[in-house]
């Protein structure tokens, strides 16, 4: 057995369990989504959505930034998500300074009905709008270096007209996040860093 699944809950799915996609996306339809508990490092429990997929028995505890993600795709009733299908992707997050391998959500809604020919799909088409959408509701560096990486695929198959609608929606995301970090750190300043994040969030909506 991979010794890596001796520190996790067995229950649970994990970026590893994914390896045999070969760095492709695991494509997976939603059987059913509720509230559960699960204990993270040193014990702590806390409460998060629990996502089963048709066909594995293990299930994915989504964090903000991949229940965002869904929550956009297919609205915020998490009851409503069984049959939807997402597309999970292996990546890396920066965690206390420590580099570490975690599953993330494509923003975009995978094509399920894609033909199979000679053992390839074809080539997908490109959602713009649906990336627009994603580009306009992200407010998360995690999700904006999602959608640059998915940007980046699809780049060479779009029109320039495209092109320059994402490029668009891409800078206004970046700078809504940046803005969003500096006001985040000047209200550190004046208040102390524990009530900077609600006392920015505030302000930015008043």
């Amino acid at each position: 057995m991979d010794y890596r699944r001796w520190f996790d809950d067995s229950g649970m799915l994990y970026s590893y369990d994914l390896e045999e996609h070969n760095g492709r996306d695991a494509v997976l339809q939603i059987e059913k989504a509720w509230g559960g508990e699960v204990t993270g490092e040193k014990g702590r429990k806390s409460k998060k959505p629990i996502v089963k997929f048709v066909g594995l028995e293990k299930t994915l505890a989504l964090n903000k930034t991949n229940g965002k993600t869904i929550a956009r795709l297919y609205g915020k009733d998490g009851s409503k998500w069984a049959g939807c299908w997402v597309a999970l992707y292996v990546t890396t997050v920066d965690y206390d300074g420590e580099v570490r391998d975690c599953i993330r959500v494509r923003p975009q809604k995978p094509d399920v009905q894609r033909p199979v020919q000679n053992g390839k799909r074809p080539k997908q088409e490109v959602d713009i709008g649906s990336m627009i959408t994603a580009y306009e509701g992200c407010d998360e560096m995690e999700m904006f270096e999602a959608l640059e990486s998915d940007r980046k695929i699809a780049w060479g198959a779009i029109v320039k007209d495209d092109k320059t609608r994402l490029r668009s929606a891409s800078e206004a995301a970046h700078r809504r996040i940046l803005d969003a970090a500096h006001a985040e750190a000047e209200t550190a300043n004046r208040v102390g860093p524990d009530n900077a994040a609600e006392i920015a969030t505030q302000e930015a909506q008043s």
